[in-house]
């Protein structure tokens, strides 16, 4: 801690991920390998009652697979791919006034390939990622004693990502800027709560990723295609929750 109510961190952690086939010599493929180094600040302000994190990150992931050959005319791979994520987020949590309270956060995030077998390829962006990424949620709980809306609360909130990558390295592709509201209530009382949410209140039709499958020999039945996943319909789900303390 700098002071009572300002501090800073820093972190670095290291990750790997199993890959499934083998390279044309037979042998398998290594693990995907990463690592993340993050700097943050935090503030309390107000007495506790808001709080701020603003941070920087790099991630940076090694053994991605990447075609053998840029020439080939089969899908024979090697584990020479390397991309690299940047970026900065920034959280606010606070209490606007008494049961009235607010998250909000925002993360910018450039993703690219930093390595490939294709030198044309570097510094493409990576399929499903998004430049920006915001959400939030307002929560209201009516505490006055003695109304008779006492224990019932009231949620919104919205997540919103622009600048969407989908496809491949080879084929980006664009998606539409992505927009969700949610919505939801609940009631409290002694060790009681129940709650109610609706997912993707306005039913909006919206994709969340995309892929682009290049073959390496097509035909007349086979040929190299785009995939695309639809958010989920309006949706809810009840919770119902006791404290045994």
């Amino acid at each position: 801690s700098i002071t009572d109510n300002f501090s800073a961190y820093g972190l670095y952690d290291q990750s790997f991920l199993p890959v499934a086939g083998a390279d044309i010599d037979g042998n398998a493929f290594k693990p995907i390998r990463g690592n993340n180094i993050e700097f943050g600040l935090k503030k309390d302000w107000f007495g506790g009652r808001w709080n701020t994190t603003v941070a920087a990150y790099k991630i940076t992931k090694k053994n991605v697979l990447t075609v053998l050959n840029p020439n080939q005319t089969t899908n024979d791979q090697v584990q020479l791919g390397e991309v690299q994520s940047k970026g900065i987020e920034l959280d606010i949590t606070g209490e606007i006034t008494k049961g009235l309270n607010i998250v909000l956060n925002y993360a910018y995030t450039d993703a690219k390939v930093s390595k490939d077998n294709r030198p044309a390829l570097v510094g493409n962006p990576v399929p499903n990622s998004a430049k920006h990424i915001t959400n939030g949620w307002l929560s209201y709980r009516f505490t006055k004693q003695g109304s008779s809306l006492k224990g019932f609360g009231l949620s919104g909130g919205y997540q919103m990502m622009l600048n969407r990558n989908a496809g491949s390295t080879t084929v980006p592709l664009k998606l539409p800027d992505y927009y969700r509201f949610d919505g939801g209530v609940s009631y409290e009382k002694g060790k009681i709560t129940v709650a109610a949410v609706v997912n993707n209140l306005f039913n909006k039709r919206m994709l969340t990723q995309g892929s682009y499958t290049k073959l390496a020999n097509e035909t007349a039945t086979s040929v190299s295609y785009y995939t695309y996943i639809y958010e989920v319909p309006r949706n809810g789900r009840l919770t119902v929750t006791y404290r045994f303390k």
